[in-house]
């Protein structure tokens, strides 16, 4: 096959093969662009109930347009073998992602809200997909989901015969679900319903999904056994190990979201692929919200999981930062009023700042007042005061001469204080004519009078 050039596509190269179809990458020549060619085995390509479910695959998924279903171009056959051009994908399939490993709690959010997403795309085009599985999901290298492999997709009719396949794929409907190679890759991807032949409504592929959604976050499948009977026993009838006991990683919203999936009875499942994206969307703009440290608004936090109403603990006790909690929708969510500079503080700061500036400044320049002359105090005298000029003169006169001359006397009585102080010199008590000099009156305490000049005699 490669370098044949089949319709208007050369064949490349070969890109991989399965059980239901060989796929090459192509070139377009016409278009110039790169596609996938999907081909039945050549064991099979005479088969006629596996090229109605070919056929059907490329019916159902040509009907849809939604950026998380893979494209499909156009279908024709070469050499008498079907093939179908589709978009050629670049990536790995989420199985091989998985590869028994859990996936980040942000990646597998990602993931599992645009599978949602393209469920409630085909289930509103009255399509059920009925074989999600990990094999049939793609992540290409820039983290987008498509869901492939429509071939075993049933149309929601309330009667009549399916209108995506012909008279003779209505005869054999049972066999595109119960032929080997089919459900025995499936089975454990089936809902309960699904597992005893009931009819099916959107709820089944909710429940696949939530299979999906347990080996993504625990990198384990659900319902595991050995052989068919006990796989069907485990979707019937037991719950899978709580995903907390195998990842302590995974919020308890997260987990009672896996929960609500795979309940058995579809009356409590999820109704609606968009009542599951909206729960998955709640969960991550919560711990955005965390992340980044913003102010959210929580509604009630949900009474537990069927895992804890059940008795099963986390192995690990999760921390607050993964407490479960329902925010509002962004809209409803109240927005604190932005921060704003305060003005007004700073402008009074600054006025009170300049006040006291400038009232230094004036006090730097304001000269000061002249300081008042100190007056000496007046000293009185130890004579009597007298109304005679004569008698005055003549007692104060003796002593004249012997403290002026700076005598015996004088000297002994200097010599005799030694540690005192100098004592102050008495202001002059007559006049050069010897009339008493006028007393000052500058203070209304009397001082201490002046020691006669007869204690210096004494001495």
């Amino acid at each position: 096959m490669i370098g044949l050039v089949i319709s208007h596509y050369r064949v490349i190269e070969e890109l991989g093969a399965g059980g239901m179809g060989i796929v090459y990458k192509a070139e377009d020549v016409k278009l110039s662009r790169q596609v996938a060619l999907k081909f039945l085995p050549a064991d099979r390509h005479n088969d006629r109930v596996s090229i109605e479910r070919f056929l059907r695959e490329a019916r159902t998924a040509s009907a849809l347009n939604h950026p998380n279903i893979c494209t499909i171009y156009e279908v024709d056959d070469f050499e008498g073998r079907q093939f179908i051009a589709m978009e050629l994908l670049e990536g790995q399939t989420l199985e091989h992602a998985i590869n028994n490993r859990p996936l980040s709690i942000g990646r597998m959010l990602d993931v599992s809200m645009q599978i949602a997403d393209a469920l409630d795309a085909a289930h509103g085009q009255g399509i059920l997909h009925r074989d999600i599985k990990p094999a049939n999901i793609f992540i290409t290298n820039r983290g987008q989901a498509k869901i492939l492999d429509f071939g075993l997709a049933k149309a929601l009719a309330p009667s009549g015969p399916d209108p995506l396949a012909t008279t003779a794929a209505t005869r054999d409907d049972a066999a595109l679900t119960t032929r080997a190679g089919v459900a025995l890759g499936t089975i454990a991807y089936m809902s309960p319903e699904q597992a005893r032949g009931e009819t099916l409504d959107v709820r089944t592929d909710l429940f696949s999904f939530g299979v999906v959604l347990y080996e993504m976050a625990t990198g384990e499948r659900s319902f595991l056994g050995g052989t068919t009977a006990v796989i069907y026993d485990a979707i019937l009838n037991r719950d899978p190990q709580a995903p907390r006991e195998l990842n302590a990683n995974v919020p308890e919203e997260l987990e009672r979201i896996i929960g609500k999936a795979l309940e058995k009875n579809r009356s409590t499942r999820y109704q609606t692929a968009a009542e599951l994206r909206a729960d998955l969307e709640a969960l991550k703009r919560e711990r955005d919200l965390r992340s980044t440290g913003s102010r959210s608004v929580a509604t009630a936090a949900p009474s537990g999981t069927k895992w804890s109403q059940s008795g099963a603990a986390p192995a690990v006790a999760p921390s607050a930062a993964s407490a479960p909690a329902h925010v509002l929708p962004a809209a409803a969510i109240p927005m604190a009023p932005s921060a704003k500079p305060p003005w007004a503080l700073i402008g009074g700061a600054a006025v009170v700042v300049l006040l006291g500036v400038g009232w230094f400044a004036m006090r730097s320049i304001t000269p000061a007042p002249p300081a008042a002359e100190s007056v000496p105090a007046p000293v009185e005298t130890a004579a009597a005061p007298t109304t005679d000029p004569s008698a005055a003169a003549n007692a104060v006169t003796p002593g004249a001469p012997a403290a002026a001359s700076g005598g015996p006397a004088a000297s002994g009585a200097v010599a005799s204080a030694p540690n005192s102080p100098a004592p102050a010199p008495a202001p002059a008590t007559s006049t050069q004519d010897g009339r008493p000099a006028p007393r000052a009156t500058g203070s209304s305490a009397p001082r201490p009078a002046t020691p006669a000049p007869a204690a210096v005699a004494d001495v």
